[in-house]
């Protein structure tokens, strides 16, 4: 890759993790892809998160995770989201990512659920202690797409744990909805796009400052 080519991907990296700590381009994000909030209002998905003094942008985590054991990964951005109805202690974490170079030498989807395993590893000893599992919260990470395939533009994909019946009916069977992945692969922009495509793309695709500027007001 040529190194003018690599400052302009780092450069889109650097960008995207800027316009998703906005307090409204990430209750978008979050009501097109967060099962929890898909029928909740802007403005309450906005009362769920912690916003700083200057009234819109998102204060998110700690985005650096080290281990003895198992060595750093650096993540682009963390959310604490409150669910509403629910007591505060319950929440979701949500990981939103940014890549920009769809070819980096390894799967993307298995650097999503490397990233969403230490999410969820992390919160013992922080979350709850010792056997507690009960407490253990729902994690929802994000990968957005931002140079797809040629033929992957405006394509969406959840992953999740399904449970699968091997042998009987059994009456009870446990929800294990903890593990949640979504890649989301930016198009160009399109009228008729449903939300989880067409927010991304009237913020990400190439166009014009105008044309974008139309787009989002």
């Amino acid at each position: 890759m040529m190194e003018k080519d690599k400052r302009r991907l780092t450069a889109l990296d650097k960008g995207f993790k800027a316009v998703v700590h906005d307090s409204d381009v990430l209750s978008w994000l979050i009501r097109t892809n967060v099962d929890e909030f898909a029928d909740k209002s802007i403005d309450e998905i906005k009362s769920c998160l912690k916003i700083g003094e200057d009234g819109h942008t998102v204060i998110g985590n700690k985005t650096e995770f080290d281990s003895l054991e198992h060595g750093k990964i650096v993540t682009d951005s963390v959310f604490d989201l409150k669910i509403p109805g629910t007591d505060e202690k319950v929440s979701v974490i949500l990981n939103v990512e940014g890549q920009s170079d769809p070819s980096p030498g390894y799967p993307i989807g298995k650097r999503a659920e490397y990233y969403l395993s230490r999410l969820v590893s992390s919160q013992k000893g922080i979350d709850f202690s010792n056997d507690d599992y009960g407490k253990l919260r729902k994690v929802y990470c994000l990968w957005y797409m931002l140079r797809p395939g040629a033929n992957d533009g405006n394509t969406a994909i959840a992953y999740g744990m399904c449970p699968k019946k091997v042998i009987g009916d059994p009456a009870d069977v446990p929800v294990l909805d903890t593990f949640n992945i979504v890649m989301i692969n930016v198009g160009r922009y399109d009228s008729s796009l449903p939300d989880v495509s067409a927010f991304p793309a009237a913020l990400f695709s190439e166009m014009n400052m105008n044309e974008r500027q139309e787009l989002m007001s």
